[in-house]
């Protein structure tokens, strides 16, 4: 839900077909997706209040610098080498996935529905990027971004602190999704 919600918030803004899809779902160790990321990179790190950890948004350089071309008018093609945002493209870069955040207290809205999400920093180098232990585990939720005729990719890092509170009501939530299409499927045939 928060990929459809934000690809529709983005296609506005941008002025631009934006599709956003979930490409995996991965539970890996924190130190195995630290490793995972390529410098330069964009990462943003929120912490989502009431919950007691942060959420990490990682960003390929092309994708972020895609999407600040574009707001300021450009294609929106990704670059052919990848480089660290200015200061400038950072702060354009946060405001552009500040606005997102209501896509994604939206897509919380039935688990979390106080859910207030703010940005603590924007990395650029993963070295400094620390949240959770090195054998912690974290969700990933890897994303293909198509920005018009571009496409990159966008990955969210869930670690398991941030999110036990609410594993038994994810539970129960995925429970009701899938009744409520059982439900559907059958008084429809």
């Amino acid at each position: 839900m928060f990929g459809r919600l934000l690809s529709t918030q983005l296609t506005t803004q941008m002025r631009l077909p934006v599709q956003i899809e979930v490409i995996s779902l991965d539970q890996l160790t924190y130190d195995e997706f630290m490793r995972s990321i390529s410098t330069p990179t964009v990462v943003m790190i929120y912490h989502m209040l009431p919950l007691k950890g942060t959420v990490l948004f990682e960003f390929t350089p092309g994708t972020a610098i895609s999407i600040i071309e574009r707001l300021l008018g450009g294609p929106g093609r990704l670059p052919s080498n990848p480089r660290e945002l200015t200061d400038i493209e950072q702060t354009l870069m946060s405001n552009v996935i500040n606005k997102g955040m209501q896509s994604y207290r939206e897509a919380w809205k039935n688990i979390i529905p106080d859910l207030q999400p703010v940005l603590q920093t924007l990395e650029t180098n993963p070295r400094f990027v620390q949240v959770s232990g090195p054998g912690d585990s974290v969700l990933v939720l890897s994303f293909e971004i198509r920005l018009g005729e571009s496409s990159g990719s966008m990955r969210m890092c869930l670690p398991y602190p941030t999110i036990e509170d609410i594993l038994p009501q994810l539970n129960r939530q995925v429970f009701i999704s899938h009744q409520h299409k059982e439900d559907a499927e059958q008084s429809g045939k």
